[in-house]
Order: structure tokens, then sequence, then C-alpha cells
């Protein structure tokens, strides 16, 4: 009987059981996460057991338990898809980091550094900028107590650019469509 046209999941991790023919680079045993850029309705990997392509494979730290090593790329490649992908961020660049204390937000913060460039993190309330300065950011702004608008002008020591926030709110959509288009899914 055939199985259904779609499929359930895109993140996973385990250890590997077997490797096929002419697979290099993986051992039983070994623990793995899937970074898998197939199509997630064809390949799916709920399961108990699975076989996927080894390209789709990277080796999980020893010390990391598979339900994070399923998790964690996840959180940094959406981050790094806007923050590098979309936003071409540089080197000095500000980036206020909306949800920052998320997953996808906490990893854009750490990618910011990465770069060189100065994340803001903009978090719903104060009780989170302690976390959010451990984690990396180098502004806090908290929308309980701070205005957002005011806050960024005066970390930045930038003046506003209503054009250019008009430009992206009226461009990011079709950016965003040119990015799925791009990736051929």
């Amino acid at each position: 009987m055939p199985l259904p046209g779609s499929r359930l999941g895109f993140e996973a991790a385990g250890s590997v059981e077997q490797v096929g023919p002419g697979v290099v680079g993986f051992e039983p045993g070994e623990a793995v996460s899937i970074v898998s850029d197939q199509e997630m309705s064809s390949h799916g990997v709920y399961a108990d057991r699975l076989n996927v392509p080894a390209a789709a494979l990277v080796p999980r730290p020893a010390d990391m338990d598979a339900v994070t090593g399923a998790a964690v790329w996840t959180s940094y490649l959406t981050a790094y898809g806007a923050l590098v992908e979309v936003g071409q961020v540089n080197a000095g660049d500000a980036v206020a980091i909306t949800a920052a204390s998320s997953s996808v937000g906490l990893a854009a913060v750490q990618i910011a550094n990465h770069l060189g460039a100065v994340p803001i993190a903009v978090t719903r309330t104060a009780t989170k900028s302690a976390h959010l300065l451990q984690a990396g950011a180098a502004h806090v702004i908290a929308r309980d107590t701070d205005d957002l608008v005011d806050r960024v002008h005066a970390v930045t020591g930038q003046p506003s650019e209503p054009s250019r926030t008009a430009c992206l709110r009226k461009t990011t959509p079709s950016i965003m469509s040119s990015w799925v288009a791009s990736s051929g899914k």
C-alpha cells in the first residue's frame, strides 16, 4: 500500500545504525543531527528509524542530547537567513532584533556578534534584560519601559529614516519571495 503524499517532520537527531556503500565520514554508533535540504513533504523524519543521505547529517557533540541536537540548527539557520542572506548585515551595522529572547532571537544575537554587528535586543519586558545582555546583546530595549524608536535612535546615534523603513516594509515580502524562489522550494 503506498504511503500518503505528505510526510511529517524536518528536525531529527539520533545515532548512526549503519552506513551504506561508499559512505565516508560516519560510523555506526556516532551521534548525529539531520540538517536536511530535502522537501519535508516527501522526506519527513518523524520516525523511530529512517534512512537519510549522508549529506543531510552533521556530527552531534557527545554532550548534546538528541532533543537539542534536533532543534538547535533550525533557530540558527532561520536567523542566518534573515541577517546574512536577506539583510546582508555587515560588521559595524546596528541590528534591532525583535523577539530577542526567543530561540531565533538569541541565535540572531550570537550571529550578529559573530559578524561584528551591534545586536540591539528588543523584548517585551525589562525582566529579560539581564539574560539578553548575558547572551551577548550590546543593548536591550524593553517595550514595557522604553519607546522603541527613541531608544533605537539613542543607541545608534542615527536620526530617523522613515523612507528606508517604508521601503523595507514594502520590499520585504518580495525579498522573501525571491529568496524562497531562489532556493528552489
